[in-house]
């Protein structure tokens, strides 16, 4: 790609492209080609018939992506904003030399990026087309969550400039001459050197008045949602005693966007899934769990079993709550079929899927963490991991619950999910239950989440994905491999 863009420099140079439509098929064409578009084939690159405007559509269902409009050289200056006779995520305007880009995400063409090819080192030039012009980045949906995660990073920059200035506004406001919230937090924000426009500060101060407003009856209805988790929404599976929470339909941003700190490549795309109500255990299953289901021999066993655990050593009590690890996803599934034989209503559960495990680990949060950061929570409060956990396993439930009530979904010990490995799609997915028969090196994969006690930070994010083929050594040095279940509503 690097050798075309020479050629183009260097045509450009002696005055070659002379009007648009040499642009259009002398440089864009070729640049196409060589981004991974199958220019010859209409449903993917649209020739309008202007001769200056080249439509990039979805080969699937005919819709369009980017509009390519070009500009006679040194006329691009005149005409800075594109035309809009049809509607598309991306456009670009260009005279061959610079290059602009614009998304209408919000409605109305925002600039993404500005380049000029004739100042910009090969490498260079050559990253910012693939960024923002290959197929990949927008048929696969990588540039849309780039430009998102972009938003939502200045969104909350903003935010976080807006509360600060807040808290230096409230004192003002108490002191004579008694301004009013919204002339003080003008003051305090022209300090800060921030200009924000009269509807943006109007709503922040109406949101900050409502929140403010509503504390109390906010309070009270988080204090009944608990109250109904507590004593409406859990069951308890008869066999185990394993709590097991409600957790309602719903939908959700599934990956990471790019830019995430420790994000691995098959986190994305970021895609919308939905999914229907289930239950899920509170805690990863415990060592006794396994042993009262493994070790079962049948009903008429119970009181011997029972008397036997009456006089262990005291210490076993602490090693019964210990999450159970070493655990093939075979043996998960062993688990299943031997809880069904004991009465444990085994028909309704299984490992959860990939989807409703995020979904859950996620408890409503899109961040990297699904606690807040920026007020000084830490993965240590949630989590075993290598920062806190002396590279020792511990008992489940010893650290904070996430927002729904679950415990220990990141660190302590890895968690198996019910799906086959395979890449996400950009497409909206419902109840998704991974591929069918997805192999990678003609081996079938499963997936691991969570990360463990022996894991970093990075790896204990909801969006983390591990996908190795775990036999018996593996799962003896992964630092820990257990497992939590789903029960399905009939």
């Amino acid at each position: 790609m690097q050798d075309v863009i020479a050629v183009i420099l260097k045509r450009l140079t002696k005055g070659v492209y002379l009007h648009a439509g040499h642009v259009c098929f002398s440089i864009l064409m070729p640049l196409l080609q060589e981004l991974g578009w199958a220019v010859e084939r209409p449903d993917e690159v649209d020739h309008d018939g202007s001769g200056s405007r080249l439509l990039l559509r979805n080969p699937k269902d005919g819709s369009l992506q980017m509009i390519l409009e070009t500009r006679d050289p040194r006329t691009l200056e005149r005409q800075s904003q594109p035309e809009q006779r049809e509607t598309a995520p991306f456009h670009l305007l260009t005279d061959g030399g610079t290059w602009r880009f614009f998304h209408t995400l919000s409605g109305t063409p925002t600039p993404i990026k500005s380049l000029d090819i004739r100042t910009q080192e090969p490498k260079a030039t050559v990253a910012a087309l693939r960024m923002v012009m290959s197929r990949e980045a927008i048929l696969g949906g990588t540039l849309k969550a780039r430009l998102e995660n972009r938003q939502s990073q200045r969104s909350n920059k903003k935010e976080e400039i807006l509360r600060k200035a807040l808290a230096h506004a409230r004192p003002l406001t108490e002191k004579a001459p008694f301004p009013s919230m919204e002339r003080a937090m003008r003051h305090v924000l022209k300090r800060l050197g921030v200009t924000l426009s009269q509807e943006e500060l109007t709503h922040f101060l109406a949101q900050q008045e409502m929140a403010e407003g509503d504390s109390d009856s906010v309070s009270r209805s988080k204090e009944k949602q608990v109250t109904e988790v507590s004593e409406e929404k859990v069951w308890v599976e008869p066999v185990t005693e394993m709590e097991f929470l409600w957790v309602p339909p719903g939908r959700f941003q599934m990956g990471s966007p790019q830019g995430e700190t420790g994000r691995q490549p098959d986190e994305g795309p970021v895609h919308e899934v939905s999914l229907d109500g289930f239950w899920m255990s509170r805690y990863p299953v415990t060592q006794k769990m396994w042993r009262s289901v493994m070790l079962r021999q049948g009903r008429a066993a119970e009181s011997t079993q029972q008397e036997a655990e009456e006089t262990e050593d005291p210490r076993q009590s602490f090693k019964d709550k210990l999450p159970v690890e070493h655990v093939l996803w075979e043996e998960t599934q062993q688990f299943i079929e031997k809880l069904k034989l004991f009465g444990g209503r085994g028909s309704r559960l299984r490992l959860p899927t990939e989807a409703e495990w995020e979904y859950v680990a996620r408890a409503g949060s899109s961040a990297r963490f699904p606690f807040d950061e920026r007020a000084g929570e830490k993965l240590g409060n949630y989590a075993w991991y290598t920062g806190n956990s002396d590279g020792t396993l511990h008992p489940v439930g010893s650290k904070s619950p996430n927002a729904w009530g679950f415990h220990d979904l990141l660190g302590g010990v890895w968690e198996w999910v019910d799906d086959l490995y395979g890449l996400y799609q950009a497409e909206s997915v419902h109840n998704p239950t991974g591929p069918a028969a997805e192999t990678i090196r003609g081996e079938q994969l499963r997936i691991r989440r969570g990360g463990s006690y022996r894991s970093t930070a990075k790896t204990c994010r909801p969006a983390r994905r591990n996908h190795v083929k775990v036999d018996e050594q593996e799962a003896g040095n992964s630092g820990g491999l257990g497992f939590r279940l789903v029960r399905i509503e009939e």
